[in-house]
């Protein structure tokens, strides 16, 4: 397994500025986070006062029995990464946020402070768009939703047979989906991270963490709901005084909801009593640090922007500010694609810039002869024409000019169309672009964005979880490409 390392900048189309500034550590940015994710003695300290807090033992009572579990109990700290559930474990960068939520935990243990590693499944959340789909670079699945309301009470199913249609020949990968795949969405996001990851982490949804101290935030949250949303403007106008737009909008209001049955409503008020609440996308950050003796958030692109806004709102609940480090951020480059890639002669950040941009590279390499002998010709007749007007009237030269400058543009254009015609006219180049892309930057996208880590475990086999734990590094903020 080899790692070449690509920084976030040189991916301006998939990370934002204030994502790049986080993974960087940029000192404009420190202003946000009471601790840099770069300050190993801070957040050690940091930890052991999380730690201090403990676990409710009403919450407690609820979790999953097991190793995670006990030494949460027993006085650790916890690193928390997050995200709402998806069919099948939905695109890599779920097993990603788990990985650096294991391997941060283990580095603080490594300071001395007793770590757990949890990951909160959100199946509060109630926005379902993209989260039933199985993708492989081969082709696509979606489950057809059933149930309402919010993702804890739906269900989705996926065809197992169809799936293994899509996959290498991978028996046990396949195993481990049908023993896991039981069509409710957000317990089976749970198995089927237990089943990757073990007893190591820790796997909560937020049903499980109502306590005193949740109750204590939606209290304080709704008596004071206006608070709230100037909070998170006064976070945001920070930010773009920083050079950073703004995460999170002007409409957020209490950002606590209600269920009525499965379905998640926005309180402004005070509930009628007995109904469960759920905190919105800036309380829950919140609340997730106040319920668990949370040391570190395991942050993604965008949640990196939305924490940079929330200092103030995290402050107005007694925390002294959001303490986050990024997640990582990786493309897996299997055999096939290895092999697609050596023969367009493309690395680094080549690989990841596109079917339209490899295309391109291939076709400017193809006609390079060309392209310099019309360059040199250009050169030669501007010369030429240069060193006649020297010696011309006004009216002459003027026209010499204007002739060289039709000369240019005629073999401006030229080349161009020569590029163009290239691109097109290479059958070769352009399924192999077009099959890079579809292992390494799907619909455009990167590849943790959209593909399922079952093909790569099919590929590479059922231990590479464990692999990428030992060989991944958490601690770079840089975007690494894995060659398998």
């Amino acid at each position: 397994m080899r790692i070449e390392r690509v920084p976030l900048s040189a991916l301006p189309d998939h990370f934002r500025p204030p994502a790049v500034a986080f993974a960087a550590d940029d000192s404009r940015l420190r202003s946000r986070f009471p601790i840099s994710w770069r300050d190993e003695a801070a957040l050690a300290a940091h930890a052991r006062r999380a730690a201090s807090r403990g676990l409710e033992p009403e919450v407690a009572a609820r979790l999953e029995p097991g190793p995670a579990l006990d030494k949460l109990k027993s006085g650790a700290a916890a690193v928390v990464a997050g995200q709402q559930p998806s069919v099948a474990l939905g695109p890599m960068y779920n097993v990603f946020k788990a990985i650096a939520a294991v391997r941060w935990s283990r580095r603080l243990e490594s300071s001395g402070v007793p770590a757990v590693p949890v990951f909160w499944n959100h199946s509060d959340d109630d926005n379902l768009e993209g989260l039933n789909r199985f993708v492989v670079p081969e082709g696509a699945l979606e489950a057809p939703w059933e149930g309402d309301g919010a993702l804890a009470f739906r269900r989705a199913r996926l065809d197992i047979e169809s799936v293994a249609k899509l996959l290498p020949e991978a028996p046990e990968v396949l195993r481990l989906l049908r023993d896991n795949l039981r069509g409710e969405v957000a317990a089976d996001f749970t198995r089927l991270l237990r089943a990757l990851f073990g007893d190591e982490l820790l796997v909560v949804e937020p049903r499980q963490l109502d306590g005193p101290r949740a109750r204590e935030v939606f209290g304080k949250a709704l008596s004071e709901p206006g608070r709230i949303q100037r909070l998170v403007d006064e976070g945001g106008d920070r930010l773009k005084a920083l050079g950073f737009d703004r995460a999170l909008g002007h409409s957020l209001g209490s950002n606590v909801y209600a269920f009525e049955g499965p379905r998640r409503v926005r309180v402004e008020g005070m509930p009628p009593p007995g109904r469960r609440l759920s905190a919105g996308v800036a309380l829950r950050l919140v609340l997730q640090d106040t319920v668990l003796p949370a040391a570190l958030t395991i942050a993604g692109p965008n949640e990196a922007g939305y924490l940079a806004q929330l200092r103030e709102l995290y402050e107005f609940f007694g925390l002294p500010g959001p303490v986050a480090a990024p997640r990582i951020t990786a493309t897996l480059v299997d055999p096939r694609a290895a092999r697609i890639a050596n023969a367009l002669g493309l690395s680094g950040v080549q690989l990841l810039a596109g079917e339209e941009s490899t295309r391109f590279k291939a076709a400017i390499e193809a006609t390079s002869d060309l392209l310099k002998s019309v360059r040199g010709f250009e050169e030669e007749w501007r010369a030429r024409l240069e060193s006649l007007a020297a010696g011309l009237r006004p009216p002459l030269r003027d026209l010499t000019r204007k002739t060289r400058e039709k000369i240019s543009s005629v073999l401006a254009s030229y080349g161009e169309r020569v590029l163009a015609a290239e691109k097109e006219a290479d059958a070769v180049v352009a399924e192999r672009a077009r099959k890079l892309a579809a292992h390494l930057t799907p619909e455009g996208k990167l590849q943790e964005r959209v593909v399922s880590v079952w093909y790569f475990l099919a590929v590479a086999g059922p231990r590479l979880v464990d692999d990428l734990k030992e060989s991944l590094d958490p601690f770079a903020g840089d975007h690494q490409l894995v060659w398998l």
